[in-house]
């Protein structure tokens, strides 16, 4: 199989939301990829599944990918079972069973192009865009950007931070124990300026993300915990975003 950059991204988004479980004495794979059902669907809508069939579905199973919806876990995305997955993802070195220290693939390592494509899918699935106030100028709106990806992998993380220092990408590592589970966590934190160099150099296929950073973009600021709703309006010019600030929302 010829790997390309599909392929990588594949991997990142996987390593984010997805995963790997094979049928116990069978040979049978179960593939899953899943986000937050309010805040990602836009996202596997138009990427993450067209993607999926490009690469999974139609090539290796001849139909597209199942599509699943958990209202009660409020999560989106796609499911599949058959024994033609194990070849696909033992070829892409993707491990199989329950995600432990996620080392990434030579052959993503290796490739610039292949390891900026990797980078967006993690970011896409395991990273977010937030805003916080300048304290030093005393402003009561969320100005200044920062980017992370957070992972429980020390290994992901490190590694995913050794190709953004290839990619002269400045950022910093830090470790934390979330107030949920018991598993130390890593993350990986970009300041401004250098998230606009992660955005002109790896991007997003993120609705989401790209909606945040085009409204600080457009308006040097972005009120936290917008709905997609809210951002759309306030790019195409329909809510002013200042009257969010004003609502609390920021």
């Amino acid at each position: 199989m010829e790997k390309t950059q599909k392929h990588a991204e594949l991997i990142g988004l996987h390593f984010g939301d997805g995963s790997v479980i094979q049928r116990k004495g069978t040979d049978r794979l179960r593939f899953q990829l899943r986000g937050d059902a309010t805040a990602d669907r836009e996202h596997y809508e138009q990427f993450v599944i067209p993607l999926c069939n490009e690469l999974v579905g139609y090539p290796l199973l001849g139909h597209a990918v199942n599509t699943v919806f958990d209202k009660n876990r409020n999560c989106f995305g796609i499911s599949l079972e058959s024994s033609k997955l194990l070849e696909f993802f033992q070829a892409l070195e993707i491990p199989i069973g329950k995600k432990g220290e996620l080392p990434i693939p030579e052959w993503i390592k290796a490739n610039a192009e292949f390891s900026k494509a990797f980078v967006r899918g993690l970011f896409d699935t395991d990273g977010g865009i937030y805003f916080k106030k300048n304290n030093t100028a005393k402003s009561q709106w969320p100005q200044v950007i920062n980017m992370s990806i957070v992972s429980t992998s020390e290994t992901l993380i490190l590694e995913t931070a050794e190709i953004l220092r290839k990619l002269e990408i400045k950022h910093y590592v830090t470790s934390f124990m979330p107030r949920k589970g018991n598993l130390v966590a890593y993350r990986i934190g970009i300041f401004k300026p250098r998230v606009t160099d992660f955005m002109d150099r790896i991007g997003s296929h993120n609705p989401k993300h790209l909606a945040k950073y085009a409204i600080w973009q457009k308006f040097g600021f972005c009120p936290s915990r917008t709905t997609p709703e809210q951002r759309q309006q306030i790019l195409k010019g329909e809510l002013n975003p200042i009257s969010l600030l004003s609502a609390g929302v920021g």
